[in-house]
């Protein structure tokens, strides 16, 4: 029901948070004190909604513990929504095993999704790079593929986001290694 201005009044479906870090990218682990609210639930599935307007139907696990977690198609939500460490999601339960949720990145801001629509990771160009020791580090180099550089990218200096199979992304920049190449360099 919507207030005045168009503020509706507090919202008091019971919710947490999480804040995205690695473990969380490949199932998140709702937390323990959370479970209370959950007694309705009669299923091994959650129903997942994001400002995307798409359900997501993600496998609910417990483990001998007691801990409930998303598991199965967990991953393709982080990656649908370019989900990276530090953003903060929001989960407001709706009951029935569905869940709102709400995404802010480091900043502290609801992402908005409404203006692009990501495309599944596997339609990117993209080229597999096996990381040695001397790849790790800000003044370290990860020389590009002569032919993914010449099909894909200009040849000048240039930000870009890099992500792993896991959705996690991170800054980098392309340069000129040499007249002939082009490389990433860190952050």
């Amino acid at each position: 029901m919507l207030g005045k201005n168009g503020y509706g009044s507090p919202d008091r479906r019971p919710c947490f948070f999480k804040i995205m870090l690695p473990p969380n990218f490949t199932r998140l682990r709702i937390p323990h004190d959370f479970n209370e609210q959950l007694s309705d639930i009669n299923s091994n599935q959650a129903t997942l909604t994001s400002r995307t307007c798409e359900n997501w139907e993600v496998e609910l696990v417990k483990d001998d513990k007691g801990d409930l977690y998303f598991t199965q198609r967990w991953p393709e939500f982080v990656k649908h929504h370019s989900l990276v460490p530090l953003d903060i999601l929001v989960f407001k339960y709706n009951g029935d095993s569905s869940f709102d949720v709400v995404i802010f990145d480091k900043n502290g801001t609801v992402r908005n999704y409404h203006h692009h629509h990501q495309e599944p990771a596997s339609s990117f160009p993209s080229f597999e790079k096996k990381m040695q020791s001397s790849n790790i580090g800000s003044k370290s180099l990860v020389q590009i593929p002569k032919k993914f550089a010449t099909e894909h990218l200009p040849h000048s200096k240039q930000r870009i986001t890099l992500r792993n199979s896991d959705g996690v992304s991170s800054s980098a920049s392309i340069i000129i290694f040499s007249r002939k190449y082009l490389a990433i360099t860190g952050g």
